[in-house]
């Protein structure tokens, strides 16, 4: 039997699971901590940060004011811009396309026209025309400005009018000529200033009446030789036409007419007794 010192001596040679750390009972008490190891885990220390003061902290009202400066900048150059340009482009108008522009603005607002004064007329030893001037019309039609149909102006106007060799035009062939184009369509030429008045107080759109000056000779080929004949701006070309074109031809000048307010052409300058007409007629 064991004395009652050794059992005091085994007691005390186990190891006292209890009282040892968690590292001696997984077997690791052997382990001794390497210096490195105990370096690698420990803490880095964070570098003190200087502190931002107050006043050095951009607040919102200071770069609202800078925002605010940009934008007046940026109008303020494109005004000054704007400005430069309405400058130049009014020094090129005023000095370098004065003269131009001013002509045309008077071209649009006044025109000079030459009033219709008829030739005296030419008459034998009896008393008989040989010769007169007479205002005549030329007829033009617009197609594409009519508002009614083309069958029934054909209709109006067809008793009105005759051809250049004195024949009656129908409202067949009026109808067929304003089939050929959609304006600018010549009718017939030569008629008379009552003709002209009737076909104006029709009323129709698309319509166009020229005045235009004619020379007849009533008595024809009687005496044709000798009288001559004129050319469609009135002046004499050959016969007594020609070799008395002074004394035949009446001279006046022209007339400046200025437009109005409405688009209407008014005389600017017209004296009383300005158109003077006679009774003279060459025999």
């Amino acid at each position: 039997m064991r004395d009652a010192n050794s059992d005091i001596s085994l007691r005390s040679s186990r190891p006292n699971l209890r009282s040892r750390p968690l590292a001696r009972r997984l077997g690791l008490d052997s382990v001794k901590p390497d210096a490195t190891v105990e370096q690698d885990f420990a803490p880095t220390p964070i570098p003190a940060q200087t502190p931002f003061l107050e006043s050095e902290l951009p607040t919102r009202a200071q770069s609202g004011n800078v925002c605010d400066r940009q934008r007046l900048r940026i109008v303020w150059f494109v005004l000054v811009l704007g400005m430069l340009g309405l400058a130049a482009n009014l020094f090129r108008l005023q000095v370098f396309q004065g003269a131009s522009l001013k002509q045309r603005a008077l071209a649009q607002q006044n025109q000079r026209s030459h009033p219709f004064v008829p030739r005296r007329p030419i008459s034998d030893a009896n008393g008989n025309l040989l010769a007169l001037d007479q205002i005549t019309y030329t007829l033009y039609a617009h197609p594409k400005l009519f508002k009614v149909p083309a069958e029934k102006i054909a209709d109006r106007i067809a008793p009105m009018l005759m051809a250049d060799d004195l024949t009656a035009i129908s409202a067949a062939n009026l109808l067929a000529q304003f089939s050929t184009a959609e304006t600018g369509i010549k009718v017939t030429t030569a008629l008379s200033e009552a003709v002209a008045n009737r076909i104006m107080s029709e009323g129709i759109d698309g319509l166009e009446l020229i005045q235009d000056r004619q020379r007849l000779y009533p008595q024809e080929d009687i005496a044709a030789d000798v009288i001559g004949f004129v050319d469609l701006e009135g002046k004499g070309q050959a016969g007594v036409e020609y070799s008395q074109q002074d004394m035949l031809e009446r001279t006046m000048p022209s007339l400046l007419f200025e437009r109005a307010v409405d688009g209407t052409w008014v005389p600017s300058q017209l004296a009383s007794g300005y158109v003077q007409l006679d009774d003279l007629e060459l025999v």
